[in-house]
């Protein structure tokens, strides 16, 4: 049965309770995405989804569990996910609501992340199916549209 419910703070909840592990699994989606990006800042999406997890302790807390965690942009939306066993998420809770309410950014991790993701940049024309699935992007989508664009972004506008 899925649930859904808005919080007092306007946070949009859907619940969906299964019975098939031990496990929790959160995705939080955030309005934005390519479509909030222009040919300046393309790939700002990306670097800061990256930027976010790996400057907080809450991804390191949730792969000492064992479980997974993840940050991406999506043409319509910023995601943020965790699944870990049931019963660790209690261990992770002070760890995630620090991160939500007051994340921190490093400037270290900022650099690092920013040159890896130039660095994929470069190398996406060695990956057929990256490379297809952006002149795909290109093709079909007017060029003033958040879709046409990378997720990455390009070398000039991570720059």
């Amino acid at each position: 049965m899925i649930k859904s419910y808005k919080l007092s703070n306007g946070i949009k909840v859907v619940e969906e309770q299964r019975n098939l592990t031990d496990t929790i699994s959160m995705v939080f989606l955030i309005k934005g995405g390519l479509l909030r990006e222009n040919k300046d800042n393309n790939g700002i999406g990306e670097l800061f989804s990256q930027v976010w997890m790996k400057s907080n302790k809450l991804m390191e807390k949730v792969e000492f569990y064992g479980g997974i965690i993840g940050a991406s942009i999506g043409s319509d939306y910023f995601q943020f996910n965790i699944s870990l066993q049931t019963e660790d998420f209690s261990k992770i809770i002070s760890s995630l609501r620090q991160c939500l309410l007051h994340p921190k950014f490093d400037k270290a991790v900022f650099d690092r992340e920013k040159k890896l993701q130039m660095k994929e940049i470069e190398t996406i024309s060695d990956d057929p199916s990256a490379y297809s699935f952006k002149r795909f992007s290109q093709t079909t989508y007017n060029s003033n549209c958040g879709y046409s664009m990378p997720g990455l972004g390009e070398l000039v506008s991570v720059a």
